[in-house]
C-alpha cells in the first residue's frame, strides 16, 4: 500500500499477487484515474499488464487494484546471481529509483547474541532477529535436536523462544534456523547462542525508615532474599561503611551513639560471594573536581570497573540527568554539559551499577568566569609634582582574580607608583582550569617584525593533535612564512595581509577543543613624500594645507598651530575627512607654523608646514611714492607741508576738485582715494604755493586689475581629423598672461597640432580621440588670476565591422542580426529592408535599442531579402548589408510510411511526393541498399519507382530519399507480394487407442501466412480448447486423450488473400477396460459384514483379480466371496481386516485397477487420569492432557467456554494427546472441554484454566512539573489479574495524609489540589495483588513563575564617567534567566563596557553619552517572564575648546581700528550650557551698548574698530547643572610709528660733502613694547645713536634705509647717494 508509486512500503515479488492502493486526493487540477499500466526501461507499455482502477465508494480520491502480478526484468549480477528488478514507475530508468533484490543466494539472515543469560527457576527467553526479503519460518534446535517450529513470517521480524524453569540441564547451545524459498530452491540461514544459567542475584525487600533520638543507638534492618551466600555493604552518600559476609539471614546495621550529623539516607548493597563458580567484581569509580568557564562545554569523567561492566548513571539533586535536554551521557560514562552556566555548578552524583552491585561518587563542578576589568584608569593621568595619585582598577571573575600592577619599562610589580604611570595592568587567576583558554592577542608590530601566537595550554589523554585554520580554511605550513613550533604558530615578517581569524583546534580520540585569535597587523603611519613644506596665500583668500598619510589602522590626523593643538572644526577653519586643514578666509593672524601630527596605535609621525601671507594695503592712510602700483581700494596722495602752503592737485593737466565720487583732499593737502578704480590711474601733480614760491611733485598712479575672462561656451566638440579653436579673451591690468591645461596637466604647444595665438586662443589641428578631455584657460597677472574650463568632446564617425553578411536560415526559425558598430557618441541605428525603413511597431521584427540588433521572428520564404543597418551620429553615417536566404527542408506531403500489396507477377508503382526549398535530389533504396535499375525496376521521370513481374523476393521496405542543403526527408513503402496457399499430401486414415494423443498433418505454404481451420465432419473444431486440441504453427492438429466419440472424418482448410486449399483424414479410436463409479472407502463395525464393489466394462470383456495390501486373497478363507460381477463380500469382519483391497481388471485393449480402503471401527476410551483445574501465571506454558485409545484414532475436538477451537486459533497448539498453550495470556482463562468423536461412540473431559497477571503500572512521565496553585494528578493506573490494590507513600508515610488537598482517585492516581512548593519531592506508588506487586517512583516539581522584586525608577540621571549599577533581583523556580536590553538590542556580557553580575544587575563601568537610552531587564524561565525598564541620562560638564585659567589667558594683540573676534566654542555639554562673557570681572549684560557684537549664543565675541580703551581681560563662562568651565583672553591694542618725512626722496651731493637724512618718528609706545631705531646698509646694518646719520666720505655709492619699528608696525625712509 502506498501513496507514492516511487516509494513502496514492501517490495513486490515476481509472480506473487499483490494489491495496490493509490491516493490521488492532491491531484491538480482535479481529475479521474482510470487504469494502471506498467512500462519497461525504454518507456514502452508492457503488454498484458493493464489494470482497471476501482474508486473507493467511501473516500474521494482513493483507488484500489487487486491481484496485480508485477512485471519483472531478469539479468545477472557481477556475482553471477540472478537479479530481478521490479520497476516502481515509468521513470525508473532515468530516476534510478528501481528496487533491486536477489532471487538467488538471498537466504534469510538470523542474528543472535553470543551469550543469553538465564537464572535458576526462572523463564529464559531466546531472541533471534531474522532479516529476510522473502517469507520465512523459524526452526529452534538445542544441539541438533528440534525443539520448536514457528508459523510463517511475511517480513523481517524478531522471533522469541521461551525456556521455562531454567536449570543446569537446559544450559547449552541453541540454534535459530530460518527457512525460506525462492522460485527455484529452498534457502536457509542459521545463528547460535549459548544459554548460560546462573543463580539469581540477591533481592532486597522494601525497607522502612528509622527514627531515633540523638545519643542512642539506631538499628537499620535490611531483609534480603538469596539462594547463595552473599556480601552486604552499607554506605551513606559520600561515605563507605565496611562490608560484612552473611549466609542467608537478614543483616542488621547498628549506628552507635547516634548524633544529629549521622542522620540521612543509608543504602545496603548485597553482593554475590560466589555464583555457580563465577566471581563478580564490584564496580569502582574514580573521583574528581572540575572548573569550567561560562558557556563552555563541561565534561565530568566517571571511570568505573567491574564484572560485568557496570552501567553509569548521573544525578544532581536526586534528579536523573539521563533525560535532560542539556546534558548527555557518553558510552564511556562521561557526563557532558553542553553549555555550562553558573546555576549548573554544584555536586553531581555518578552511580555505577551491575548485577553484582553498585558504587557512587560525588563530583563537584565549579563554573568560573574569566577575569574582566570593569573599571580602569583613563589612558593618561597627571597631577602636580609631589601630589598623590590614585589609579582605579576594579576587576571581577571566578575564582576571585588577583590584581597586579606593572610599570612599563620597570622590573617587578608595584602597588603604588608616584607621578605619571602608564598601564596595561595584568589581571590573572591562578586556579588550574581543565580547559585553559587564553585571551585574544593583538599584535601591534611593524611589517618586518615576527609575530608569535601564544601557545595554548593543551590538556588531553591521549595528547591531542594540533591543527590551525585561518578564516575557516586549513593552513599550509610547507611553504611561506608560517611554521609550527610544538603546536605554536609562528609567522615571520608579519604583513598586513596576514591579519585575520586564526583558530587552533586540538583533537584526540575523546573530543576536541578550539580557541580563536584575531590577528590585527598594524602599520605605523607615514606621510607621503609630495607634502609641501610651505604655502603662500593672499589675505582673505582660501588655503588648504594637505597632509596625505597612510597606515593601518587608518591613522588619525591632528593639527597644531605654533605648537598648540587646534580643534577640527573652528570658526575660521575646518578639517575634512582626508585630514586636510582648510582656512576659508585667511587672515594675517593665521600665518605661522602648522604641524600635521599623524597617529595610530602603531606609532606617530609629524610634519611642519609654514604658512606665509601676502598682505594687501590696509584702509589706513598710506604715503604714496611718485610711482604707485596699487589695487583698487583706498589710497592717499600727500604733498609736502614745509612751510605751510596752499596745495592743489591736477590730473593729466586738468585741475582736480577738492572732492569727488571716491576721493577728497585733506586739510594737510593729501589727496585721499577711497575704493580706487582702474579709471583713476594717471599722472597727478601736487602744486604747493606759499610766500616763498611754489613747488610741484608728480605722482604716477597705476591701478592693477585682477584678470577676467569673458564668458563663452563651456563645452566644445570636434570631429576626428578636423580643427578646433578654443577662445580665451581675458582683460586686466597689467595685461594677463594666458596658459592652457588639459586634465590638470600643462599643454605643450607646437606648430603641428597645438597652437596658441597671441589673443590666447588655443587651436587643435587634426583632432584625435586622445584630445578629448577638460581644458582649462588660466589668465594671470600681478593682481591675481582667473580661469575658464571647457569640456572638449572628439566625435568619431560610425564604423561597421562587417559591411556585408549572408545567412541561410531555416523556415519558422528566428534570426538575430547584429550590427557591430563603433563610434562616438554612440551611433543611432536604423534598419531597412529593400530600402524601406522597418517600423518599430511591426510585430514581425524586434529591434533592441540598447544593442541595435534586429530580430526577425518566425521566418518564412517571403522573408528572403537584403536587410540594411544604418548607423549615424554627428560625425557621419555608415551602412552594412545582411543577405537572408530562408530555406525549407524536404517535407513529405502524404505520410512517411505506406503499405503496397500486389499479387505475385503483377506490377507495383511507388510514388515520391516530397517538396522543399531549394528542390531536393531524389534517390531510392531497398532494405538500406541502392536500387539497381533493370528491366524489372525503373524510376519514372516523376520519381515514381515501378517494379514489373513481382516475385516473393521483391517484398521488403523501399525508401525514397529527398535531400537539399538544409536536410533530408524520407518516405518508406512496405511492398507485400501475395502468394496462394498449398498443402503437402499426408495419410488419409489413422488409428489410435483411447487416452492416447494423435497428430493430424496439414503442412502448407503461402504468403501472407494462410489461416488454418479444421472441420470434424460438418462441425468446426474448437482449437481454442487447449486441453483437448493443439494447432501447430505448420497447421497440424493434435488431439489429446482420445475418446470413443473422437472417431470421425477431419478436414483441414487453408486460405489467405491469394486463395484457399484443403485435405481430409479419417480417425478411428479403440477402448480399454473401464471400472464403473463405486465407493473407494468402506467403514464397518467390528463383527459385521461388508461388500466391496468393483464392476467394469471393456472390449473384449475383462477378468477381475483381488488383492489385500498387495497380497492376493486365498480361497481357503471362507469369509471371502467373489461375485461374477467383480464384487468381493467379507463376512464377520475383525480388526485385522482393516487394509487396502485392490481389484485388477484386464483385457486385450488394456488394464484397469481400483483400490478400496476398509476400516474396522473400535470404540474409544481415555488412557490416563487428569486434574480438572489449572492456575498459572502470565506467559507460563499450559498443557491440558487428552489421550484416547481407539481404532481408528478418534477425532479430538477442543472447546473453550462452549466455542470450538481450531488449528488456526492463535497461540493454540493442538497435539495428538494434549492441548498446549505457550506463554499463556489473560485471554486464555476459561473452561476447556476435550471431546473425542468416534464412529463407535463419543467421550469428553473438562478443564478450568485461570491465568493470573502480576500488577503492572502504566507508562507515564517520571517527573511531573507544575506551577504553584495548580491542581496536579500523579498518574498511577495499575492493571493486573486479579485487580491490584494501589497504595501511595512519601518519605515512608502513607498517602493521602490528613491534608484534604490530597485524594486518591478510583483508578489509583493521586490528586493534589492547590499545589505548594513544599509538595515537591519523591512519591512512591505500589500496586499489590495475589499475582505479585509493582512500584513506581514519581518526582514532583512545583515551580514558581519569575518576578522582579526590586523597583526601578523611570529615569536614572548620572554624571559622565560615573559608575552605574542597575539592580534586577528576581525570584522564581527554577531560577529565572536574566537578560538585559538597550532598546530592542540585547546587551552582551563584557562588551561595550557592560557587565551583568551573577545576581542579574547591570554594571556600566564608565558612563558615556552613547550609553543613554532605555534599559529593560527581562527575567524568564519555562513558566513565564517579567520585565522592568528605566531610562539612563548621562550628564556632561561643559567643555570649551582651549579652556584655561586667568594666569594662562590667551593674549591677543591688535592694531588700533582693527576688528578682532574672541571664540568660546563650547562642546560636550548636557544639559545645554549657559554662556556669559565678562570684561575685567564685569559681566557684559548689554554688549551692543558697549560697542561689542555677540554671535552664536555667546560663542563668538566681536570687537569692531578696536581702540585703546578696549584693552582688558575678557573671559567666557559655560555652565550647566553638572559644572562650569572658563576661557580667558588678554587683549592689547597697538598703534604703529609714523615717519614725518617723505617715504622716498632723491638727493644729489658732491663727493666728499656731508649730507643729513631727516627721519623724525612719532609713535605710540607700550611699556612691554619699546620702539627701536635701526639703520640698515645693504648688505650690512649700520649702528647709530641718534636719528641723524652722516654719510662717510667715500667714492662709493651707498644705499641705506632707516627703520623705526615697534612690535606693531614698521615705517621706512630711503636715501640714495650717487658719486661725483
Amino acid at each position: 500500500m502506498t501513496t507514492n508509486l516511487n516509494h513502496t512500503s514492501r517490495l513486490p515479488l515476481r509472480g506473487v499477487r499483490s494489491q495496490l492502493l493509490i491516493s490521488a486526493d492532491q491531484l491538480l487540477p482535479r481529475g479521474y484515474l482510470k487504469k494502471v499500466e506498467f512500462l519497461n526501461l525504454q518507456g514502452h507499455i508492457i503488454p498484458g499488464h493493464e489494470y482497471t482502477l476501482e474508486p473507493d465508494p467511501t473516500q474521494d480520491g482513493i483507488y484500489t487494484v487487486a491481484d496485480i502480478i508485477p512485471p519483472a526484468i531478469t539479468s545477472t549480477s557481477e556475482s553471477r546471481a540472478s537479479i530481478t528488478r521490479i520497476t516502481t514507475s515509468s521513470e525508473s530508468q532515468r530516476r534510478q529509483s528501481a528496487h533491486w533484490f536477489l532471487t538467488r543466494n538471498a537466504a534469510p539472515l538470523p542474528r543472535m547474541a553470543a551469550r543469553t543469560p538465564g537464572f535458576f527457576g526462572k523463564m529464559a527467553t531466546l531472541r533471534c532477529f531474522v532479516d529476510s526479503m522473502l517469507p520465512f519460518t523459524v526452526e529452534w534446535r538445542k544441539g541438533e535436536e528440534v525443539i520448536g517450529m514457528t508459523d510463517q513470517f511475511s517480513e523481517s521480524s524478531l522471533v522469541e523462544y521461551d525456556v521455562g524453569n531454567a536449570h543446569s540441564q537446559v544450559e547449552g547451545i541453541y540454534s535459530c534456523i530460518a527457512h525460506s524459498r525462492d522460485m527455484e530452491k529452498p534457502l536457509m540461514g542459521r545463528a547460535d547462542t549459548f544459554l548460560d544459567v546462573t543463580e539469581p542475584p540477591p533481592r532486597i525487600l522494601p525497607p522502612s525508615n528509622v527514627t531515633t533520638v540523638p545519643g542512642l543507638d539506631a538499628i537499620l534492618t535490611c531483609d534480603i532474599s538469596s539462594t547463595v551466600p552473599y556480601n552486604v555493604t552499607w554506605d551513606r552518600p559520600a561515605a563507605r561503611i565496611p562490608s560484612t559476609q552473611h549466609q542467608s539471614s537478614s543483616p542488621e546495621k547498628r549506628v552507635p551513639h547516634h548524633q544529629g550529623r549521622s542522620s540521612g539516607g543509608y543504602r545496603e548493597i548485597p553482593l554475590h560471594r560466589q555464583e555457580r563458580g563465577r566471581r563478580y567484581r564490584t564496580s569502582h569509580v574514580e573521583r574528581n573536581e572540575y572548573l569550567v568557564a561560562p558557556d563552555q562545554r563541561a565534561t565530568l569523567h566517571c571511570r568505573a570497573t567491574g564484572s560485568p561492566p557496570p552501567k553509569i548513571m548521573w544525578f544532581k539533586n536526586n534528579m536523573d540527568l539521563s533525560t535532560s535536554h542539556y546534558t548527555e551521557v557518553t558510552e564511556e560514562g562521561d557526563l557532558i554539559i553542553m553549555s555550562a552556566h553558573v546555576y549548573d555548578q554544584g555536586e553531581y552524583m555518578c552511580v555505577a551499577a551491575n548485577e553484582a552491585g553498585s558504587d557512587s561518587m560525588p563530583v563537584n563542578l565549579f563554573v568560573g568566569a574569566e577575569p574582566e576589568i570593569i573599571l580602569a584608569p583613563s589612558r593618561n593621568t597627571g597631577d602636580d609634582y609631589g601630589q598623590n595619585v590614585t589609579l582605579p582598577c576594579l576587576a571581577q571573575g571566578y575564582p576571585k582574580p588577583t590584581i597586579r600592577w606593572e610599570k612599563v619599562g620597570a622590573e617587578g610589580f608595584l602597588q603604588r607608583v608616584a607621578g605619571w604611570m602608564f598601564y596595561p595592568m595584568v589581571i590573572s587567576s591562578f586556579m588550574n582550569w581543565p580547559l585553559t583558554t587564553e585571551g585574544r592577542t593583538f599584535a601591534t608590530q611593524k611589517t618586518h617584525s615576527v609575530w608569535t601566537r601564544r601557545s595554548h595550554s593543551r590538556h588531553g589523554n591521549p595528547p591531542p593533535s594540533i591543527e590551525w585554520y585561518r578564516d575557516g580554511s586549513p593552513m599550509d605550513f610547507e611553504v611561506g612564512r608560517h611554521r609550527l613550533e610544538e603546536g605554536r604558530l609562528v609567522i615571520e615578517s608579519v604583513l598586513v595581509s596576514d591579519g585575520g581569524r586564526y583558530t587552533c583546534i586540538a583533537t584526540n580520540e575523546v573530543g576536541n577543543a578550539s580557541v580563536t585569535t584575531q590577528l590585527i597587523v598594524q602599520v605605523p603611519p607615514i606621510i607621503l613624500e609630495d607634502v609641501k613644506q610651505s604655502y603662500t596665500v593672499i589675505e582673505t583668500k582660501s588655503v588648504q594645507l594637505n597632509c596625505p598619510a597612510e597606515g593601518f589602522p587608518r591613522p588619525q590626523i591632528q593639527w597644531l598651530f605654533n605648537g598648540e593643538p587646534i580643534s577640527n572644526n573652528g570658526l575660521d577653519h575646518f578639517v575634512d575627512d582626508q585630514g586636510s586643514l582648510s582656512i576659508p578666509f585667511a587672515a594675517s593672524e593665521n600665518g605661522g607654523t602648522y604641524t600635521c601630527k599623524v597617529v595610530n596605535p602603531a606609532g606617530q609621525v609629524s610634519h611642519d608646514i609654514a604658512l606665509h601671507f601676502l598682505l594687501p594695503r590696509r584702509s589706513r592712510l598710506v604715503h604714496i611714492p611718485e610711482h604707485h602700483r596699487i589695487q583698487p581700494g583706498d589710497a592717499t596722495l600727500r604733498g609736502q607741508e614745509q612751510p605751510p602752503s596752499e596745495i592743489r592737485w591736477t590730473r593729466n593737466g586738468e585741475p582736480v576738485p577738492f572732492s569727488g565720487r571716491n576721493y577728497y583732499q585733506s586739510s594737510s593737502g593729501s589727496l585721499i582715494f577711497q575704493r580706487v578704480e582702474e579709471s583713476d590711474r594717471g599722472y597727478y601733480v601736487c602744486i604747493a604755493t606759499n610766500q616763498a614760491g611754489n613747488t610741484t611733485k608728480i605722482v604716477e598712479l597705476e591701478v592693477h586689475v585682477v584678470p577676467r575672462i569673458r564668458e563663452a561656451d563651456d563645452e566644445a566638440s570636434v570631429i576626428v581629423g578636423e580643427m578646433l579653436s578654443l577662445e580665451c579673451n581675458a582683460y586686466g591690468n597689467p595685461a594677463p598672461e594666458i596658459s592652457w591645461q588639459k586634465d590638470g596637466t600643462k599643454v605643450k604647444f607646437h606648430k603641428r597640432r597645438f597652437v596658441k595665438e597671441d589673443s590666447g586662443t588655443f587651436t587643435i589641428r587634426n583632432a584625435r580621440p586622445g584630445d578629448q578631455g577638460t581644458y582649462t584657460c588660466l589668465a594671470t597677472n600681478d593682481a591675481g588670476a582667473d580661469r575658464r574650463v571647457v569640456r572638449v568632446s572628439v566625435f568619431i564617425a560610425p564604423n561597421i565591422t562587417d559591411l556585408f553578411q549572408s545567412y541561410n536560415v531555416l523556415v519558422d526559425r528566428d534570426v538575430m542580426l547584429y550590427c557591430d558598430v563603433t563610434g562616438f557618441p554612440d551611433p543611432e541605428i536604423e534598419w531597412f529592408i529593400n530600402n524601406e525603413a522597418i517600423s518599430p511597431n511591426n510585430i514581425k521584427y524586434s529591434i533592441d535599442e540598447s544593442t541595435g540588433s534586429l530580430e526577425i521572428l518566425s521566418l518564412s520564404v517571403e522573408d528572403t531579402a537584403i536587410y540594411e543597418c544604418r548607423a549615424s551620429n554627428p560625425a557621419g553615417l555608415a551602412t552594412g548589408e545582411f543577405e537572408i536566404n530562408v530555406v525549407e527542408p524536404p517535407k513529405v506531403t502524404n505520410g512517411t510510411i505506406e503499405i503496397v500489396k500486389v499479387m505475385m507477377g503483377d506490377t507495383a508503382d511507388m510514388s515520391c511526393e516530397i517538396h522543399s526549398t531549394p528542390p531536393p535530389e531524389i534517390s531510392w533504396e531497398v532494405e538500406n541498399q541502392p536500387i539497381s535499375v533493370s528491366s524489372s525496376a525503373l524510376v519514372l521521370p516523376d520519381n515514381t519507382l515501378r517494379l514489373s513481374r513481382t516475385r516473393p523476393s521483391d517484398a521488403g521496405y523501399y525508401t525514397c530519399i529527398a535531400t537539399n542543403i538544409v536536410g533530408t526527408a524520407t518516405k518508406m513503402y512496405q511492398l507485400v507480394v501475395l502468394v496462394p496457399p498449398t498443402i503437402v499430401p499426408g495419410e488419409e486414415q489413422q488409428t489410435a487407442y483411447v487416452e492416447e494423443d494423435v497428430r493430424l498433418s496439414c503442412e502448407h505454404d503461402g504468403f501472407p501466412q494462410p489461416t488454418v481451420m479444421w472441420m470434424k465432419g460438418e462441425e468446426k473444431v474448437n482449437t481454442q480448447n487447449r486441453l483437448k486440441y493443439f494447432l501447430s504453427p505448420d497447421g497440424s492438429l493434435t488431439i489429446y486423450g482420445l475418446q470413443d466419440q473422437d472417431s470421425s472424418e477431419y478436414t483441414c482448410n487453408v486460405g489467405n488473400e491469394a486463395g484457399i486449399a484443403s485435405i481430409t483424414t479419417e480417425l478411428t479410436v479403440l477402448m480399454p477396460p473401464q471400472i464403473m463409479e463405486t465407493p473407494s472407502d468402506y467403514t464397518v463395525l467390528y463383527r459385521n459384514s461388508v461388500t466391496l464393489h468393483c464392476e467394469a466394462d471393456g472390449i473384449p470383456p475383462p477378468k477381475t483379480v483381488w488383492t489385500k495390501d498387495g497380497v492376493p486373497l486365498t480361497e481357503d478363507d471362507v469369509r471371502y466371496f467373489a461375485n461374477p460381477s467383480g464384487s468381493l463380500r467379507i463376512a464377520s469382519v475383525v480388526r485385522s481386516d482393516t487394509g487396502t483391497y485392490s481389484c485388477l481388471i484386464t483385457n486385450s485393449a488394456g488394464t484397469a485397477r481400483k483400490d478400496i480402503n476398509l476400516n474396522v471401527l473400535v470404540p474409544p476410551e481415555f488412557d490416563n487420569e487428569a486434574e480438572n483445574e489449572y492456575k498459572v501465571l502470565l506467559k507460563q506454558d499450559i498443557s491440558l492432557p487428552c489421550g484416547v485409545d481407539s481404532y481408528p484414532p478418534p477425532t479430538i475436538t477442543w472447546y473453550k467456554d462452549g466455542h470450538q477451537l481450531s488449528f488456526t486459533t492463535p497461540r493454540i497448539l493442538m497435539m495428538s494427546d494434549s492441548l498446549d498453550i505457550p506463554r499463556a495470556q489473560v485471554s486464555d482463562s476459561g473452561l476447556y472441554r476435550c471431546v473425542a468423536t468416534h464412529p463407535a461412540g463419543n467421550i469428553s473431559r473438562n478443564f478450568r484454566v485461570n491465568v493470573q497477571v502480576p500488577p503492572r503500572i502504566g507508562d507515564s512521565p517520571t517527573t511531573i512539573r507544575s506551577l504553584v496553585g495548580d491542581n496536579i494528578v500523579l498518574p498511577c493506573e495499575a492493571v493486573g489479574v486479579p485487580i491490584p490494590v494501589v497504595m501511595w507513600s512519601r518519605g515512608g508515610e502513607k498517602y493521602p495524609a490528613q491534608d484534604a488537598r490530597f485524594e486518591q482517585l478510583q483508578q489509583g492516581s493521586l490528586s493534589i489540589r492547590n499545589a505548594k512548593e513544599g509538595d515537591s519531592g519523591k512519591y512512591l506508588c505500589i500496586a499489590v495483588s495475589e499475582a505479585g506487586s509493582e512500584s513506581k517512583t514519581l518526582w514532583l516539581e512545583v515551580n514558581d513563575p519569575p518576578r522582579i522584586t526590586n523597583y526601578l525608577p523611570s529615569e536614572l540621571v548620572q554624571p559622565l564617567n560615573s559608575f552605574l549599577m542597575i539592580p534586577c533581583e528576581a525570584e522564581g523556580s527554577p531560577r529565572p534567566n536574566v537578560e538585559w536590553f538597550k532598546g530592542s538590542t540585547p546587551v552582551k556580557q563584557f562588551q561595550n563596557g557592560y557587565t551583568i553580575t551573577t545576581d542579574g544587575s547591570l554594571i556600566i563601568s564608565s558612563l558615556q553619552p552613547g550609553d543613554n537610552g532605555v534599559y529593560t531587564c527581562r527575567v524568564s524561565n519555562q513558566w513565564g517572564n517579567d520585565s522592568q525598564s528605566t531610562s539612563v541620562d548621562t550628564q556632561v560638564r561643559p567643555h570649551i575648546v582651549g579652556e584655561n585659567t586667568e594666569r594662562e589667558a590667551e593674549t591677543l594683540t591688535a592694531m588700533q581700528g582693527d576688528t578682532i573676534q574672541l571664540e568660546c566654542n563650547v562642546t560636550d555639554a548636557h544639559p545645554p550650557a549657559t554662556i556669559s562673557v565678562d570684561m575685567d570681572d564685569r559681566l557684559i549684560t548689554n554688549p551692543e551698548n558697549a560697542g561689542l557684537e555677540v554671535d552664536f549664543g555667546g560663542r563668538l565675541l566681536t570687537i569692531p574698530f578696536i581702540q585703546n580703551q578696549d584693552m582688558a581681560h575678557y573671559y567666557c563662562i559655560a555652565s550647566n547643572s553638572v559644572g562650569d568651565t572658563q576661557k580667558h583672553f588678554r587683549v592689547n591694542v597697538q598703534e604703529g610709528p609714523i615717519i614725518n618725512s617723505l617715504a622716498w626722496e632723491e638727493v644729489t651731493v658732491m663727493a666728499g660733502q656731508d649730507v643729513s637724512f631727516d627721519c623724525n618718528v612719532r609713535e605710540h609706545r607700550f611699556p612691554e613694547s619699546p620702539g627701536t631705531l635701526t639703520t640698515y646698509r645693504w648688505p650690512a646694518p649700520i649702528s647709530v645713536t641718534t636719528s641723524i646719520w652722516t654719510v662717510p666720505s667715500t667714492s662709493d655709492a651707498w644705499r641705506s634705509s632707516t627703520q623705526a619699528s615697534t612690535h606693531a608696525w614698521r615705517k621706512t625712509a630711503l636715501v640714495l647717494r650717487t658719486g661725483p
